[in-house]
């Protein structure tokens, strides 16, 4: 790629300069900018990410975010690059890099659910939100460690031990999408998905400083999805922004015929979540305050 050539240090193959750029911090849209301009390409992306995951998260603070790489994150990169140069790309997320909650199936890894009984648990199709995901341009980089099956709310797997949290790898991460939470924080992913019974979407990204939402129960399918309460389970998206966040929903939410609590949801999606947030306005609104004190320390 254009940023490899230029950085090589001891000769010189007439290579343009490339202006520097880290995945840190970045949002899905500025990561579309950078491959847009022809700046950056998805393998360059990928090859960040993945050295930041060396580095941080089973190294250094070892924040035991991710439980396993997707073996094929560079090959599928490369293949989103070819089909950029060659027709159109297929949305905003055009070769981003996304972690999935490992209770989430994608076919390039197992799904242990944290578990170790469950390590060579292959899925053979994808869930709906995996395939909507891929549909959409996304690279699998990874599975996000998780309290195991996925029940509690301290981030705590057999697997892949205690997730730590982003800001300081000591404290706490919450749970039970911890690792997710955590992987998007620490810029280990551009956006991830986790799976929500109760408050283990919010609760993560509140204490990571993301954006969530838990969407009604039946507007994304929990086909390929593996359940702690199937009549309160949601998945959802964590990201840096709350576009971000829009622009997955806009790609994994729908009818699917594989999971019936979805069948009304074509129904009530009207346009673009992403787009609506333009016309989008709080004027008019009532917001409620707490103003009772909670018991106790805690």
């Amino acid at each position: 790629t254009r940023l490899q050539l230029a950085q090589i240090a001891n000769w010189n193959l007439g290579a343009a300069p490339v202006k520097p750029f880290t995945v840190f911090e970045k949002s899905v849209t500025e990561l579309q900018e950078a491959m847009n301009s022809g700046a950056l390409t998805a393998q360059d992306i990928t090859r960040q990410y993945l050295a930041r995951l060396s580095l941080y998260d089973r190294s250094g603070p070892a924040f035991r975010a991710v439980l396993a790489i997707n073996p094929r994150a560079l090959a599928d990169a490369r293949a989103r690059d070819a089909e950029r140069a060659s027709a159109t790309p297929r949305g905003p997320f055009h070769g981003v890099p996304i972690v999935l909650k490992d209770n989430i199936d994608t076919i390039e890894l197992p799904t242990t659910g944290g578990s170790l009984a469950l390590v060579d648990h292959r899925p053979r199709i994808d869930s709906k939100v995996a395939a909507g995901m891929k549909r959409g341009g996304a690279i699998i980089l990874g599975k996000a460690n998780l309290d195991e099956f996925p029940f509690g709310d301290f981030g705590i797997s057999t697997v892949g031990g205690t997730v730590g949290n982003a800001y300081d790898p000591s404290l706490s991460t919450a749970g039970s999408s911890g690792g997710t939470a955590t992987a998007v924080a620490a810029s280990l992913a551009a956006l991830g998905f986790g799976t929500d019974t109760c408050n283990s979407l919010s609760n993560p990204s509140a204490f990571a400083s993301l954006a969530t939402i838990r969407v009604t129960r039946g507007l994304t399918s929990r086909a390929g999805v593996m359940p702690l309460n199937t009549y309160n389970d949601s998945v959802g998206p964590m990201a840096r922004s709350v576009r971000d966040v829009a622009l997955a929903l806009d790609l994994v939410t729908g009818t699917d015929p594989e999971d019936p609590v979805t069948v009304d949801a074509g129904a009530r999606i009207a346009g673009s979540f992403a787009a609506g947030l333009d016309s989008a306005s709080l004027k008019g609104r009532r917001i409620g305050a707490f103003r009772q004190r909670f018991v106790g320390f805690t």
